[in-house]
């Protein structure tokens, strides 16, 4: 299996919810989902090594997805470009966010304060060196750690998972 296959699929779970966040429908997530593994698989030849593979892949689905609303006729303009990015990139203002959004912010926050910072951390695009070094632990609890958190966040959010 190549490394960018390997990639997609330990990011696939948080593709799906992102794109459930974005359509509001679990169809329209499925069929967008499909849609972007397809073009990271066809375009993966882009993918510059050594950057961040999950931002890529999500800006692949992001993209995908504004062009959809172009091709239905929706009028997309940069003030819902900008409210969309805020409420995806704001997860500690609830009051903005989807639904689903809330649901993980949740989940994270019923967590213990020394697993919700790893978490939180790798989620927002940390590595697991940085991560040690931002909390002052070493890089083998910072694993330990988020591992724990992955499984409490799949039971938490096992609805979303399928």
């Amino acid at each position: 299996m190549k490394e960018i296959e390997k990639e997609l699929l330990g990011i696939k779970a948080e593709l799906m919810l992102y794109a459930k966040f974005l359509t509001h429908d679990r169809e329209r997530a499925k069929d967008l989902l499909q849609d972007t593994v397809l073009k990271i698989l066809t375009k993966c030849e882009l993918f510059e090594e050594g950057t961040n593979f999950r931002s890529w892949a999500r800006r692949i689905m992001h993209n995908i997805y504004i062009d959809s609303l172009s091709r239905e006729g929706r009028i997309f303009t940069v003030e819902d470009y900008c409210e969309l990015h805020r409420n995806y990139s704001t997860w500690n203002d609830e009051a903005c966010i989807a639904c689903e959004t809330a649901d993980i912010y949740n989940a994270v926050n019923s967590l213990s304060k020394e697993h919700s910072k790893p978490i939180t951390l790798y989620m927002n695009g940390l590595k697991y060196d940085e991560i040690a070094v931002e909390l002052d632990i070493p890089i083998g609890t910072v694993k330990s750690r988020i591992h724990f958190s992955k499984a409490e966040l799949r039971k938490a959010l096992k609805d979303y998972l399928d």
